[in-house]
């Protein structure tokens, strides 16, 4: 520990469990067991606070479904503000299993010597679709769940083949509900049309878990029939206490529920859900302007508000965009900023990249700006959001551009721009300045390993940040290559042999 103080007071500690009287109170399972805090409309965070009641729910009901042979030995790769991290630490460790912690999910996707086994894999489905389909997968697993955003049936079959699972999850919940609160399940040799399941369709979010109900409501609560699209509201014992020190935040979300015994809350989800004939929860959408981005849930309202307070920016929207790519053929979602400038004076996407920088996490910061007269508004004034244009996915003409010199840089350059849907890719230009993320990372080594012969990581192409940086790595792995063809690896293997 790098704080004598805490160090002296851990010392004198022996190694028991504490006891009720090593605590200001005793704990009881109504008592907070995290905050979680996820975005929010006004540009404030919303901390989730969750109890040890909702905790062990959650594991009670993880034990009960995957068992202890499924929760023997899971991988954890969530980041620690993302609440499926909950799910992969405390299910395995409460039943007596064991956790494989990687960095993250493109730790998956990299070379090893041998490949990870677990039981069980969870991640987000547009990031495990293109981690484990577009390079060698490095973990097999008996089970895999999805969950975080909408699943569709490609990155299932994707999915399914790459890990050589048995068993897929298509999993549901809000952090306001202790991560998980509906589920369907397919046996991955089960998902197609002879089942009785459209194998196009995207999969259902299934059933209500254990201790959790489930109301598709209309504006006026009541129950909507089958196959009506209705507002979800959630109950039972996985529900949050509440906002952290946001009680009006908290009485608007969670409302008295009508249906349950007297005292009882209900969470309103935001989610459009509606009951299918068998009996299951087909997700449609969300009634607020709340979008996912590789999992993690956006209030797009927060980043408006960083925005309005940039003094160059009069008003801006930003808004969800799904582009297309070879790779995906039903394109990743990216978030494209509409700005109105303050004054004649058009300020450039990377002041305002830097500025949001300073306040938002990475994946909150605008792929794309565009930038207009005035928003344009609907006939009872209120904007359209429908009129907005479509982003043209490029940085524009720029003074600084840096044209490619080499053949290496020329096809990297060749690789980014049509990965990353830009016209025109500089050999300086900063990776994450044209819409760079993680997942395209992935894709970028992924076609460096065919255009080039050679293998470099996720983390190789985040680190480089530019085609120059890159293409040094590039000749350098390719140099690499040919010195250990013409004199052997250096453990008496020669491949000239």
């Amino acid at each position: 520990m790098d704080d004598q103080e805490i160090s002296a007071a851990l010392a004198g500690r022996g190694s028991s469990d504490l006891a009720d009287v090593d605590r200001l109170l005793p704990v009881s399972g109504a008592h907070a067991a995290y905050a979680i805090y996820t975005s929010g409309s006004t540009g404030r965070p919303k901390g989730v606070v969750v109890a040890h009641d909702s905790v062990v729910d959650l594991a009670t009901w993880a034990g009960s479904e995957f068992g202890v042979s499924g929760l023997s030995r899971v991988v954890a790769s969530t980041s620690l503000n993302f609440d499926v991290s909950v799910f992969e630490i405390f299910s395995p460790l409460v039943i007596g299993g064991s956790i494989d912690v990687v960095e993250d999910a493109l730790a998956l996707a990299e070379a090893r010597p041998s490949k990870r086994v677990a039981s069980l894999i969870s991640g987000v489905p547009s990031v495990f679709s293109q981690v484990l389909s577009q390079s060698s997968a490095a973990v097999t697993a008996d089970t895999v769940v999805l969950a975080g955003e909408a699943l569709s049936a490609r990155a299932v079959r994707q999915i399914s083949a790459a890990t050589s699972c048995t068993r897929i999850a298509n999993i549901y919940g809000p952090t306001e509900a202790t991560v998980y609160a509906t589920a369907w399940y397919r046996n991955s040799g089960g998902f197609h049309s002879d089942d009785g399941f459209e194998s196009d369709a995207a999969p259902p979010i299934g059933r209500p878990v254990a201790n959790t109900q489930v109301y598709v409501l209309d504006g006026l609560l009541r129950p909507v029939p089958v196959g009506v699209p209705g507002e979800m509201y959630l109950a039972g014992r996985g529900l949050a206490r509440g906002y952290l020190q946001r009680p009006g935040l908290t009485a608007a979300r969670f409302l008295p529920n009508p249906f349950g015994a007297a005292g009882s809350r209900m969470y309103r989800t935001g989610d459009v859900v509606r009951w299918n004939a068998a009996g299951e929860l087909d997700y449609l959408g969300r009634v607020d302007h709340q979008v996912k981005i590789s999992g993690f849930r956006i209030e797009l309202g927060e980043i408006e508000a960083v925005l309005a307070r940039h003094p160059d920016v009069s008003a801006a929207v930003v808004l969800g965009k799904a582009v297309p790519t070879e790779e995906n053929g039903s394109g990743l979602q990216r978030l494209v900023a509409y700005v109105v400038p303050a004054g004649p004076q058009v300020p450039r996407s990377s002041a305002l990249r830097s500025f949001l920088n300073q306040a938002l996490p990475d994946h909150m910061v605008p792929a794309a700006f565009v930038f207009l007269d005035a928003l344009p508004l609907g006939r009872t004034g209120k904007l359209d959001r429908t009129a907005l244009p479509a982003p043209e996915w490029e940085a524009g003409p720029r003074t600084d551009y840096v044209a490619p010199s080499t053949d290496t840089e020329r096809a990297l350059a060749e690789i980014w721009a049509d990965l990353l849907a830009v016209e025109k890719v500089g050999v300086e230009d900063n990776f994450f300045d044209l819409g760079g993320d993680s997942i395209r990372s992935l894709l970028i080594t992924t076609r460096i390993k065919t255009v080039f012969d050679v293998t470099l990581t996720p983390r190789d192409v985040l680190t480089a940040r530019t085609v120059s940086a890159l293409a040094e790595m590039v000749e350098d792995a390719i140099l690499c290559e040919l010195e250990r063809v013409a004199f052997g690896d250096g453990n008496g293997n020669d491949d000239r042999l």
